[in-house]
């Protein structure tokens, strides 16, 4: 096994598998769920040459380990002899509650993070076709192979609700074919044709008002209804004798589910998604470049402390809804190119070989992959002065974009890869102004970590 050094460390330094009450992991953290977090040693973890950075928040123990860490994730699983999304025994020591937005922060993650494949996949080939489109080569009108593509894209934003029950009932542990039928009836073509894109009363269900809301490109109302439909049934597997579990399960189940899902649940967390939406439109609108500069300012330590999910979960929102975003994207990508552009600046200014290597590496995964965690522990967070220099450059990258309505057109982490995401609208200069934004940003990072400077690390 690779990694089977670095996951007995882990594990011994949390406590022992028997401290573990849930292991997931994101892109490049180990966020474990520990039944007495008193028994884990930070120093140890903290003291790893393979871990980059330690954070407590939000009820979980993270582990930062970088690019590979989903080796290093099943490695644990494995020699912990657990299983994934592993429940607690039943006997065992209930593991302790963690807040409100630590709950709703960890299932935001648990669920959208395996739907980002399918936004890129969608979003990416929606740029592609627009680039077809653009150049005369072919359309939805004189080729079937280009309309075929065409809603096969669009499924990926149409269909959101059916992905984001599938994940929720898999997360909430709960039956996912209920689930997906829920999410289907959130969409099915019977409701759209009703349903409107502003909230209003729109028919009567046993005298009680339905608002007629469009569900399609949704993340929360699926989730919110999931995650009750888990307490249902649930409940119903409880009382239920065992003889009739298989018939009146599924069916009294699908039967609370409905009026709960229509009447109340769908539609408050519809408007709420449509609020939350509008409250960033409102702040960009408001305050304009001066708005988009201050967020990109604060935004590398938004990613720092692991709570940019719900931006991104905006982001998701605004784009569904308008066809574009101008805030969530534009945040990553001057954030990327800048801690980027630290990492590289510190490779070049230190005399530290191994650090050196490690710095190069770091920028290269921001750059090319969009993932700045190991720029940020492994190299500006870890020597404090380069992150002023990323604030610094965010914020001037981030003027620019305010000042020219930077739109991104598909919903995908900002990359020298990805960088037909910023095509849109009219002509190409949407993309020129993305390019300019980045640009921006690593010039002055770069000004502004050689001037500001850092202690340079002492090789081992």
């Amino acid at each position: 096994m690779k990694y089977e050094k670095l996951a007995n460390e882990l594990i011994a330094a949390v406590g022992g598998k028997e401290n573990i009450a849930g292991l997931t992991h994101c892109m490049t953290r180990l966020r474990f769920e520990l039944k007495d977090e008193t028994l884990a040693d930070d120093a140890a973890i903290e003291g790893n040459a393979e871990v980059m950075s330690l954070i407590k928040k939000g009820g979980q123990y993270q582990v930062v380990i970088g690019s590979y860490v989903h080796d290093v994730y099943l490695a644990v699983l494995e020699l912990a002899g657990i299983k994934e999304e592993k429940k607690e025994d039943a006997g065992a020591e209930p593991k302790k509650k963690s807040n409100f937005f630590g709950n709703l922060l960890n299932s935001i993650i648990a669920v959208i993070g395996p739907l980002i494949p399918i936004l890129v996949a969608t979003g990416l080939g929606k740029c592609i076709l627009l680039v077809v489109s653009m150049l005369g080569w072919a359309d939805a009108e004189s080729s079937f192979a280009y309309y075929i593509f065409q809603f096969v894209f669009d499924a990926g934003f149409t269909f959101l609700p059916v992905f984001v029950a599938i994940n929720a009932a898999k997360h909430f542990k709960c039956n996912v074919m209920l689930a997906a039928l829920l999410g289907c009836s959130l969409v099915h073509p019977s409701w759209n044709a009703v349903a409107q894109t502003a909230p209003q009363v729109i028919g009567k269900f046993w005298s009680l008002p339905v608002y007629g809301i469009k569900y399609t490109s949704t993340l929360i109302p699926a989730m919110l209804v999931v995650w009750v439909m888990a307490k249902v049934e649930h409940k119903l597997e409880e009382i239920i004798p065992e003889f009739a579990k298989s018939l009146l399960v599924p069916l009294l189940t699908v039967l609370i589910m409905v009026p709960l899902t229509f009447i109340v649940l769908a539609p408050s967390m519809g408007i709420l998604s449509i609020y939350f939406g509008s409250a960033l439109l409102w702040v960009y609108n408001t305050f304009g470049m001066f708005g988009l500069a201050a967020m990109n300012i604060v935004y590398p330590w938004i990613v720092a402390t692991g709570t940019h999910a719900p931006l991104a979960l905006a982001g998701i929102q605004i784009l569904s809804t308008n066809g574009y975003d101008p805030f969530s994207r534009t945040l990553t990508l001057t954030a990327n190119a800048a801690q980027g552009t630290a990492a590289i600046a510190c490779a070049l200014k230190t005399k530290n070989k191994s650090f050196r290597s490690t710095a190069l590496s770091a920028a290269f995964t921001a750059f090319f992959a969009g993932i700045t965690e190991p720029c940020i522990y492994g190299v500006s967070l870890k020597l404090k002065r380069p992150m002023y220099a990323v604030m610094i450059g965010c914020g001037a990258g981030g003027l620019y974009a305010g000042l020219v309505g930077l739109k991104a057109f598909a919903f995908m982490t900002p990359s020298v890869l990805n960088f037909a995401m910023w095509i849109g609208g009219e002509g190409m200069s949407n993309l020129v102004h993305a390019g300019i934004t980045a640009l921006i940003s690593i010039v002055v990072t770069f000004i502004a970590t050689w001037i500001l400077g850092f202690e340079d690390p002492v090789e081992e």
